[in-house]
């Protein structure tokens, strides 16, 4: 590790913590700021290129978790930090806040109108099979005698969720889709992007995303969705939090 980059790191660890007045306010009641900032930075510290990235991006985008509730804790999966470069600022890395689809399913359990809500991975050696028309019905049956894991081998993905009254919601992409929807990420092309680095975080997130739109929900938990879902795929869309850094 470069000194350079030792320093960067050191500004961002200050800046961070420097931050806790500012991220307590964001955060929803009843989440512990210190145990929220501690697992942001945690994130940041095992992740060379996040190390690289501008404080003020690593910031704002912690801030935009905050903001939601969503936790970076790897294990949960609900939030990430995705690093990639900014061609408009000299190829500058920047941190950008991505809801994972756990986060997003997270943000539809807590409307009240949502009980349940998943997405699955279709491998070539499935039996898939969707009916569409006035009763949408989906069969998928898993082959587990081979290796899950093989991305080249996913033929699509698809997101269920049901409401309170028992009405199923769901939405399949092809790999087609994703992969097109891959091909507009502004981090795609890097060896550390979310896509190549998590890939079927992303596959599975996809129709979850899609399916989002078309869901029952409360206002407060539609506008939530919609600034998790405004992540690399678009240019415009809710703001980040503002933040400073406490200095």
């Amino acid at each position: 590790m470069t000194t350079a980059i030792v320093s960067n790191a050191k500004t961002i660890q200050t800046k961070i913590f420097g931050s806790r007045d500012q991220i307590q306010k964001l955060l929803p009641a009843g989440l512990d700021v210190d145990r929220f900032m501690q697992i942001a930075w945690g994130l940041v510290r095992r992740n060379p290129a996040l190390l690289e990235c501008t404080p003020e991006s690593v910031i704002a985008g912690i801030g935009q978790g905050a903001s939601l509730g969503l936790s970076f804790d790897p294990v949960l999966g609900q939030a990430f930090l995705v690093p990639y470069r900014n061609k408009k600022k000299g190829n500058v890395r920047e941190a950008q806040f991505q809801a994972g689809y756990r986060g997003l399913a997270t943000l539809a359990y807590r409307s009240e109108k949502i009980v349940k809500i998943y997405a699955e991975v279709v491998h070539k050696a499935d039996k898939f099979e969707i009916f569409d028309g006035t009763e949408q019905k989906i069969i998928h049956i898993r082959n587990l005698d081979v290796d899950r894991e093989i991305e080249d081998e996913w033929v699509g993905a698809y997101a269920v969720a049901v409401t309170r009254e028992g009405i199923a919601f769901s939405k399949y992409l092809t790999a087609a889709e994703i992969i097109k929807r891959r091909s507009v990420s502004k981090s795609a092309e890097y060896e550390d992007s979310i896509w190549k680095v998590h890939p079927k975080e992303m596959w599975l997130k996809s129709p979850v995303r899609a399916l989002a739109k078309l869901l029952p929900m409360s206002s407060d938990t539609e506008q939530a969705i919609r600034a998790a879902i405004d992540d690399e795929y678009r240019d415009a869309g809710v703001e980040t939090p503002e933040i400073t850094d406490g200095s």
